[in-house]
């Protein structure tokens, strides 16, 4: 096996890599190796090498094939875990040739140090390595909402979250922490205080943010580093809005479908009240619940969707009570997105800064309607280049037309005699039409935006 490896290792290039590992498909131990080493969901260990002393004579009494038993049976299934486990792998290491032993520690570290990933390796070898499930939004639009959320029920407004997707499953004693591409994290200060709940054999969801960083990029950034995250665990926050089962959690689709069919399966508003009684009384610094609100209709969840972005959060996530977990998009969790649609017509260009790329160009286009209540202007970098070539390409023809603009608000800001659309973008030219919306129209398409899909 380790001749294998080394041919891996030695192979360059993703097409000749491919190559090598399609050679050696056949070879059993050798999937079983690729899977117990990349698989991340189907296998957790709860060891790492760090607290294993050095061995320098080895048995050469077990074999590879002994060792991965070991782990599969013994330290995946947690029937052996803590001191217990960290004085089992000291001796299965020493009973193994130096060579095994390497392996078994490359397994451990999740790296054979082959330079291949896990797209890679089921490429070969179809669907070997399991990606980790993670439940997508869908988008709230007018029809997800009349077939799939009932307000008659209990609904969520959840403030969406701006950071670093993790899992974090709770087995005895230890944590397994999680990104949403399977990679394995360490957060010494949240994985105390998650082991201080009563959470055993739930995986909380959540998502990570740096605490006072409002640009999510360099949050990410430093989260997603081990060396710069290792400075700043204390201003780390975890913030979780489910616990699912960890049997459910790593249910296949298949699984999954039936045990909903057979109505098996917990529900979301259970595990939401669950969740926030444990947090309730825990006080704890670096793991908190999401904020909500539960709501009664359309109307108040878009509400509620204005007051989180008005504060400068990204929005928010409708949730019903009866989703349950899956692997995929749920219809049930939908990311809300205020819609409105307004005529208004372009008067100006913005010329470009002098002496930058786009002097010759333009920085901007501006727009209001006829009666000047509602104005603002639609900067180069929220186009597409389709349509910064077309607004420069028709510069002398195209001021004075209307325009079908798409917008999140209206709002009116403190000191402007004016009112303004939230995140305006472009539709159409309308060549049919030569009036605006009067700001009376604008905000009755806005009432209609927010009670779409009923109460």
């Amino acid at each position: 096996m380790t001749n294998i490896i080394n041919e891996l290792n030695k192979t360059n290039g993703a097409n000749d890599k491919i190559a090598t590992l399609t050679k050696h498909k056949d070879n059993a131990l050798l999937q079983r190796l690729l899977k117990m080493t990349f698989d991340k969901v189907a296998f957790t260990y709860g060891v790492t090498m760090k607290n294993i002393p050095t061995i320098s004579n080895y048995a050469g009494t077990s074999t590879l094939e002994d060792a991965l038993d070991i782990l599969e049976n013994e330290f995946a299934t947690r029937n052996i875990t803590g001191n217990a486990a960290l004085l089992k792998l000291e001796q299965l290491l020493f009973s193994l040739s130096e060579e095994d032993a390497l392996i078994i520690e490359k397994v451990l570290d999740r790296d054979l140090k082959i330079a291949m990933g896990k797209t890679q390796i089921n490429k070969v070898m179809k669907n070997l390595i399991v990606k980790p499930p993670y439940q997508r939004c869908d988008i709230g639009t007018e029809a997800n909402v009349k077939k799939n959320i009932d307000f008659k029920k209990r609904v969520f407004s959840e403030v969406k979250m701006d950071g670093t997707y993790r899992s974090c499953t709770v087995d005895t004693d230890s944590t397994t922490i999680m990104s949403r591409s399977g990679n394995e994290d360490s957060f010494p200060i949240i994985e105390k205080e998650i082991l201080s709940l009563n959470v055993d054999g739930y995986t909380l969801l959540g998502e990570m943010t740096l605490k006072g960083e409002q640009e999510r990029s360099k949050g990410n950034g430093i989260i997603n580093s081990i060396t710069e995250r290792a400075e700043k665990q204390d201003q780390i926050i975890f913030t979780v809005w489910d616990m699912v089962p960890a049997s459910e959690y790593s249910m296949t689709k298949d699984e999954i479908k039936a045990a909903t069919k057979a109505k098996t399966l917990s529900l979301y508003g259970d595990r939401l009240d669950k969740l926030e009684a444990i947090l309730k009384d825990a006080n704890l610094k670096n793991v908190e619940l999401v904020e909500y609100k539960e709501v009664t209709s359309l109307k108040e969840a878009y509400e509620h969707f204005q007051i989180i972005t008005a504060r400068g959060d990204e929005g928010t996530v409708i949730k019903t009570e009866d989703m349950v977990w899956k692997d995929g998009t749920s219809k049930q969790q939908l990311k809300v997105k205020l819609v409105i649609d307004l005529e208004m017509r372009f008067t100006t260009y913005n010329t470009g800064n002098k002496g930058s790329k786009k002097e010759a160009y333009f920085s901007g286009v501006n727009f209001e309607n006829d009666e000047g209540t509602i104005k603002g202007t639609i900067g180069v970098t929220s186009m597409t280049e389709d349509q910064r070539d077309w607004f420069h390409e028709n510069r002398d023809t195209v001021s004075g037309s209307v325009f079908t603009m798409i917008c999140n608000d209206i709002t009116k800001g403190r000191d402007n005699d004016y009112f303004a659309l939230s995140h305006p973008r472009f539709g159409e030219i309308r060549t049919d039409k030569d009036e605006t919306d009067t700001l009376e129209r604008a905000l009755e398409m806005k009432e209609m935006a927010m009670t779409a899909g009923g109460k």
